[in-house]
Formats: C-alpha cells, structure tokens, sequence
C-alpha cells in the first residue's frame, strides 16, 4: 500500500486549522482528515484534539475487529469529549471540526465522518464518492431545491449542518471492498472547492506514484486560488495483502 499525505494552509489563510494523521505500524492503518472551524486559534485547535481523541479510542481498539457502526460511535464519542473540553474553556465555545477516519485493510476499508471532508474509492477509472457531505447545499440538492452543479457556487456551500464539537452528533458510517489497483482519497473541502470530481479522477489515472498524484491535486488548488487550507490523503493499492 503507497500512501501519500499532505496539508497547506493555502493562499489566503493565515494559519492551518485542517490536521491529518496517518499510522501504519499494524493493519488496518489509519487515515484521518480534519477541517476545523472557530474564532482564533479555536479551529486548529479543533481539529487536533479531535484527531488526537479518536487516534487515543483506536489505539485502545482492537481496529481488525471494529465495523462500521463501533468506529460511528467513536467518533461520536469523540464529538461528545471535544464538546465537553469547549464547555470548559470560554475561549474555546465556537469550536468544532469535521473529521472523517478510514480503517484500511487489505481488501476492505471501515469508514466513518461528520461534516464536509470527504473519502473517494477510484476504482477501474470511476470516482465514487463514499461520504455524504453533512452541509446546507448537500440538504437543498436533497430537496431538489438546488443542482449540484450550483452548489458548488452557492454562496452559503461552505456552512456545514453537523459538526464534531456539537454535545451530541451522528456520524455515518461505512464499508467497501478495496482491490489491488484502486486508490482512496480523503480530503478537506480546500480541495474539492477547487478542483471537480472529474478532474479528481483524471489526476488518479495512470502508473505514477500516488506521491506525484497527490502533489498534482494540491498544485491544482492552489493555482485556482487556494482560498482554504487544504489536505489530502491518497492511498494506492498495489497489490499483496501485506501491502
């Protein structure tokens, strides 16, 4: 399994409030991307300790055995803890963060999120988003209200409906199959803000190294604005179960 990651706080913020994490020492490995929101410091903030939450519960975990819905619950335990630290500290009330985790085993990946940070499965030349974007625009394409062709410029596409920070939030959950040959993607909304599902899945075409496609995605954003922090995890699957 190649995996690359990055995160940048692109062209126009002045700090990154996104943390990722990765860890391969034991199948499943973990991947996490986390978007966080507040006044100051308080998204950054947000984020890590979210991350560092759920990384404590997983470390805790026999991973290999979790399914979608235990790894939903630690996650909305995490929610819970994050809400609970925000209570305490008056400088940390505003705070919250989307975080989506992915469980990736050999042939299958567990996979749960809240908010607008989202996980892909390119397989065979085809981009499937997995996750289901917890945000306003996503409820008025629901509606029928809006097509998503014009949320993604709608004014208000950046306001999220369930956050982890909130004292009580569902998360959703998932699993797939993942062969040799396929790739997942997670990442903030600083990349898909800029760069369509489409062009996605052109970069994650082809032999070069998820490094060099991972590069590419982010080079995108950032030459169309880089108006977010932006943050990316790509996952190759070469082939071997050990891999």
């Amino acid at each position: 399994m190649e995996i690359y990651a990055v995160t940048h706080k692109g062209k126009v913020r002045k700090q990154n409030e996104d943390s990722i994490y990765i860890e391969r020492e034991k199948i499943p490995y973990i991947l996490m991307v986390a978007d966080g929101m507040g006044g100051h410091e308080a998204g950054q903030v947000a984020s890590a300790q979210a991350v560092a939450m759920l990384r404590a519960r997983l470390e805790q975990a026999d991973r290999a055995a979790l399914t979608p819905r235990m790894l939903q619950e630690m996650v909305e335990e995490t929610s819970h803890a994050l809400w609970k630290m925000a209570e305490a500290d008056p400088a940390l009330h505003d705070m919250g963060t989307t975080l989506t985790v992915a469980l990736l085993h050999p042939r299958r990946v567990v996979a749960a999120h809240v908010g607008d940070s989202r996980a892909y499965l390119f397989r065979d030349g085809k981009l499937t988003q997995m996750t289901r974007d917890h945000s306003y625009v996503q409820f008025l394409v629901d509606k029928g209200i809006l097509s998503p062709e014009e949320a993604e410029s709608h004014p208000y596409r950046n306001i999220i409906t369930r956050a982890v920070g909130m004292e009580s939030v569902e998360a959703d959950a998932y699993s797939s199959t993942i062969a040799p040959g396929d790739s997942l993607l997670l990442c903030s909304d600083g990349l898909t803000t800029h760069v369509k599902d489409e062009e996605i899945a052109a970069c994650l075409q082809g032999s070069k190294s998820a490094e060099k496609k991972g590069k590419e995605l982010l080079n995108l954003a950032l030459e169309r604005g880089g108006r977010d922090n932006i943050s990316i995890i790509l996952a190759y699957h070469g082939g071997g179960d050990g891999e």
